[in-house]
């Protein structure tokens, strides 16, 4: 009987995970074939970022962050703050053994500045499988997705951001370079500041040694000094 139990159990479970693995597959085909079309229509190069509005609205909220590797809102003291310059460190394209490129591929966020892909970000304490997005596509997501819950009222319980940037002090970012939810909002859903996505605050640069690299301006403490 036990041995029984533990076949139909074990067979439930199967089942189960080969539908969420149905249901996961379908979902990115919808998600690839909106971005295609949008491509084909789109009005200028670069404009196929603005195909996530029709991902949000044409997939489901939880599902669409859940598959960014957001989590369980958690308190703002579980998550990891980046530095400065460890950010900036990976706003460049692959050039390290361990390097992958962006998830976003041909649709990456740096494609648009510069025409190129970017590595994808690394931080130990985020527990995110691969594939990853780069510094710049996770900034692009995580703004879409702000101003998507603060704009609609929209209800989740799942983080929006994956980690927090430290502003008001020298060698980081200014406060109005920053994305904060406003008091009253879903503080919950973003509890710390993250850097504001802008086109117009990035610009590309060739190193000594060949690699391109995406850099800012505008956004640091001693730009406003």
């Amino acid at each position: 009987m036990r041995r029984t139990k533990r076949k139909g159990t074990n067979a439930s479970e199967s089942m189960a995970k080969r539908t969420r693995s149905m249901h996961e597959r379908a979902n990115l085909e919808n998600i690839r074939a909106l971005l295609k079309d949008f491509e084909g229509n789109a009005p200028e190069d670069g404009a196929v970022w603005m195909a996530l509005e029709c991902v949000l609205d044409s997939a489901p909220f939880g599902s669409t962050i859940t598959q960014h590797g957001a989590q369980e809102c958690m308190p703002k003291e579980s998550l990891p703050i980046v530095k400065r310059e460890y950010e900036e460190s990976f706003m460049r394209g692959c050039c390290l053994p361990d390097d992958t490129p962006c998830v976003m591929g041909e649709f990456c966020e740096c494609n648009v500045i510069d025409n190129f892909c970017g590595a994808a970000f690394v931080l130990p304490q985020i527990c995110a499988v691969s594939p990853r997005m780069c510094i710049l596509c996770i900034r692009k997501t995580t703004q879409l997705l702000f101003y998507r819950i603060v704009s609609s009222g929209m209800q989740t319980t799942q983080m929006i951001q994956m980690y927090g940037n430290i502003a008001g002090v020298a060698g980081e970012y200014h406060e109005s370079a920053m994305l904060t939810v406003p008091p009253g909002g879903p503080v919950h859903c973003m509890p710390l500041p993250v850097v504001a996505h802008q086109r117009n605050r990035y610009y590309a640069e060739t190193g000594a040694d060949g690699v391109r690299r995406i850099r800012q301006r505008n956004v640091y403490f001693e730009d406003f000094r």
